[in-house]
Parts: structure tokens; sequence; C-alpha cells
């Protein structure tokens, strides 16, 4: 189960529409810029997820993209799928590209329990989840005292 550069983007964008509190729309380019994403990369991935059912796109002035559902809506599996394919599940955890669950690597015997509750936990996860997790941490950080530096006296 390694996941494509499509996916850890995806996530990241999805994730900061899950932010709006209006469902307000946001184009590519301003998404690209606050998550320090390459824009044209971006781009591509977005209308991806939106021809894939998950994003909402207007075109012009006051265009850009939403998210279809609810983000508690939407499971980071679905997000995964849309972009990696339903295999992107049942791939090695190695990068063996001739690991098959008809031909396995000497080690999937291993790893499929660890691949099962993977699976299981991105079908729990949500954009609302991800987008609460990150809340939670700008809060932590921002709570968080400057660190003093130690000066010697002289």
């Amino acid at each position: 189960m390694i996941y494509s550069k499509s996916v850890g983007y995806a996530l990241r964008a999805l994730t900061r529409l899950a932010e709006q509190s209006g469902g307000e729309r946001l184009t590519s380019d301003e998404i690209a810029e606050m998550e320090h994403l390459p824009a044209p990369y971006l781009a591509k991935t977005l209308q991806e997820l939106t021809r894939r059912g998950l994003l909402y796109s207007e075109k012009g002035r006051a265009g850009g993209f939403t998210l279809r559902y609810r983000a508690k809506d939407i499971r980071v599996l679905e997000v995964i799928e849309a972009l990696d394919g339903e295999a992107a599940t049942s791939r090695c955890l190695l990068g063996y590209e001739d690991c098959t669950r008809k031909a396995p690597c000497h080690l999937d015997r291993i790893f499929r329990p660890l691949r099962k509750i993977i699976t299981e936990y991105l079908t729990r996860t949500t954009l609302a989840d991800l987008a609460k997790a990150r809340r939670s941490r700008r809060r932590k950080s921002k709570a968080k005292p400057a660190a003093r530096s130690k000066r010697r006296s002289s």
C-alpha cells in the first residue's frame, strides 16, 4: 500500500476544503499556495477528483472547488481509490510489483494483517477527521510559549 504523490496532495487539498466553514470555494491556485503544493499538478489532481464525483468545480471569477459531500461523509479510502485505483489497498506494502494475491511475495503473509488494519482505518477515517486533527495541531502549536534562549551572563 504505497500511495501516489497525487493522493498526498489531494488529502491536503481536501482537508483544506473541509476546513472551509460555509463551504466557500477555493481555486486550485489558492489551495496550492496555502498548502505549498505545485499548482499545475494540484489542478490536474482536483480535476480528476471532480470527474470522480468527490468535488464540485465552478468556472469563472467566483469559481473554484468545493466538496460534493459533507467532509464527514468522504472517507480517506475513497480519495485513495479515486486516484490510485481500487488495487491501491491490495498493493504490496514493500512495493514489489509482482506481489499479488494470487502470487504473493515472501513477506505477504506477515504484512496481510497490517494491510487489513490499514484498510479498515482508512475506511473509518473521514476528511472531517483530518480537518479536526489539523485544527487541533494548530491550536496546540499556537498555545506553546516561545522557547527562551539561555544566555550566559558575563
